[in-house]
């Protein structure tokens, strides 16, 4: 109240305002500036350039517009020949969406939709959903997608894991990231997951895979596409830790899997193999001590694992924990009663069992 009330006391505050603008208002070279002001509005002299300008704008952008349509059509008579009729309608939505983009990169992604969509076994209220949904994402956005959809699929070189690859896509804090991530989950192209994580983890829905195929070819759903390379991939991986006498193992291990048909590897273990290849079995070693009633046995633990970084606490079918006596695996001593010659048995157990419980299998 105080306030107003010296604001109602000092009425020279108004009045100085008001004789401060008429003095401005003098001023010729405002008067001058206030002038040009005013001739160069629509009403003025720039009416005239600034139509011409308007029109010019719309020129343009129609030949963009032209230059779209005829890269698209000349982009599906030339690349696919053979296609079947496409319906209409689909033909005339696809056109509408292309003409409405602003992105021309986003052209061949068009003529690529237009031929799937005639291909493809989609009722028509599908097919409209996922030219809409192309339509809305952006080129990048579109980009963003298909590379995370190759990380969540294909194991990449440089990185330990398939989520490790994911990570280090998703965690970039940009807005460009964050506004991916964002529409591509409003579209139901990923959905996040619960961990107990900083970082969210998102998983790729069905409607991802599908949209993937309806945009690009298989060779553009390849590692290099995004600049990467998939994994070596082996049938075995033995990690070379603890050497035996006579290089039984590995080398012996690796000749009995071998024969078998199987691709074989042998990696040390300080390398950094894991971001480099991948194998449906690997065979890694270590010391293994047991307590008896009488004393302690020493031995050399050969396990058989679908992973390297698997617990081997309680190992079971598949994974398998085999135990050689420590002088039967160090031994070079020759002879059927050796023990070396125990250690070549011992091997030939764990051939047979990888081949029985890791490779028979379908790789998935």
């Amino acid at each position: 109240m105080d306030s107003r009330n010296e604001m109602n006391n000092q009425p020279g505050i108004i009045v100085k305002a008001k004789n401060e603008l008429v003095e401005i208002m003098k001023d010729k070279r405002v008067f001058t500036l206030i002038k040009l002001i005013a001739d160069e509005t629509p009403l003025g002299k720039v009416t005239k350039p600034l139509r011409q300008g308007y029109r010019a704008l719309i020129q343009i952008e129609n030949e963009q517009r032209r230059n779209r349509l005829k890269d698209f059509i000349v982009g599906i008579a030339q690349d696919n020949p053979e296609i079947p009729d496409i319906p209409p309608e689909d033909f005339l939505a696809v056109v509408r969406k292309l003409l409405q983009d602003d992105e021309d990169e986003k052209v061949y992604l068009y003529v690529h939709l237009c031929v799937t969509l005639a291909r493809s076994h989609l009722d028509r209220d599908t097919r409209l959903y996922y030219l809409r949904m192309a339509s809305e994402l952006t080129f990048s956005q579109i980009k963003f997608a298909r590379e995370l959809y190759l990380r969540s699929n294909i194991p990449l070189k440089g990185y330990l894991s398939i989520e490790a690859a994911k990570e280090a896509l998703i965690s970039a804090e940009n807005g460009m990231t964050l506004r991916a991530l964002s529409t591509l989950s409003n579209w139901g192209l990923i959905k996040a997951r619960n961990v107990v994580s900083d970082t969210t983890v998102y998983d790729l829905t069905e409607d991802m895979q599908q949209l993937m195929n309806l945009l690009f070819s298989p060779p553009e759903l390849m590692p290099e596409a995004i600049g990467s390379e998939a994994k070596d991939s082996w049938d075995v991986i033995i990690v070379n830790h603890l050497r035996s006498a006579n290089e039984q193992f590995p080398e012996f291990l690796h000749q009995l899997i071998e024969k078998k048909g199987f691709s074989v590897e042998v990696v040390e273990r300080e390398s950094n193999f894991r971001e480099m290849k991948l194998a449906r079995c690997y065979i890694t070693t270590g010391l293994y001590t047991e307590r008896l009633s009488y004393g302690e046995k020493k031995y050399v633990a050969i396990h058989t694992l679908q992973h390297p970084d698997n617990p081997t606490d309680n190992l079971k079918l598949p994974d398998r924990r085999f135990k050689v006596p420590e002088d039967s695996f160090f031994s070079k001593g020759l002879g059927q009663n050796s023990d070396s010659n125990l250690l070549i048995k011992k091997l030939d157990e764990i051939a047979t069992y990888i081949v029985e419980h890791f490779l028979s299998k379908t790789p998935n």
